[in-house]
């Protein structure tokens, strides 16, 4: 249940409706399969929405500093934004390890260093707007025509820019979990 304008419109929901649901897939995730690794998502609209949530979780005795990642959201459209370094700076403090939900390249140069892990959708969007505009830029070693959206060697072409035009702060080297890949994963381990 992110936060955003366009998703709050469209449900006619509350920030706190949507927090509050996120925060109950959350939990009821976690009992129906615990053994799965499940992320928690703190969402909202400013800094105090972010800290309230994860008040929230802690409130439902999940403790967000002892779990593997945390994910922020619904802060692609704003990361650019100098809040949004300083709200990850208040949680990293906090003794999370954070994943960016939809850090592209802007927000990575601010807070790549911060994050345990990011992603982005965006090399995909790109490449299917390229096709529908006729700019399609073939990627090297790609077989298929339509577009490469869905396309490995895409996202990894991505993935070496973001990695070129991050700064290299002070223990960046020591964060391999950022846009990591550890081998080619098999077409079946994508679904």
């Amino acid at each position: 249940w992110p936060v955003t304008t366009v998703t709050n419109r469209i449900t006619g929901l509350s920030i706190k409706a949507h927090q509050a649901r996120t925060l109950y897939s959350y939990i009821e995730l976690v009992e129906a399969a615990p053994d799965v690794n499940w992320v928690p998502v703190l969402t909202g609209w400013d800094p105090h929405d972010f800290i309230e949530m994860a008040s929230s979780y802690y409130s439902c005795a999940v403790d967000l500093e002892r779990l593997p990642l945390v994910a922020l959201g619904g802060l692609a459209a704003r990361q650019h934004l100098p809040e949004v370094a300083e709200l990850v700076a208040y949680f990293r403090r906090c003794g999370f390890r954070l994943h960016g939900l939809g850090f592209k390249r802007t927000g990575l140069s601010m807070c790549a260093h911060m994050l345990a892990s990011a992603d982005s959708q965006s090399w995909s969007q790109e490449a299917r707007l390229e096709a529908r505009d006729g700019t399609r830029r073939p990627t090297p070693n790609c077989a298929h025509t339509l577009h490469c959206g869905n396309c490995l060697h895409k996202a990894l072409e991505y993935r070496e820019e973001v990695m070129s035009v991050l700064p290299r702060s002070p223990g960046f080297e020591n964060q391999p979990g950022l846009f990591s890949i550890m081998r080619e994963p098999h077409y079946l381990d994508l679904y």
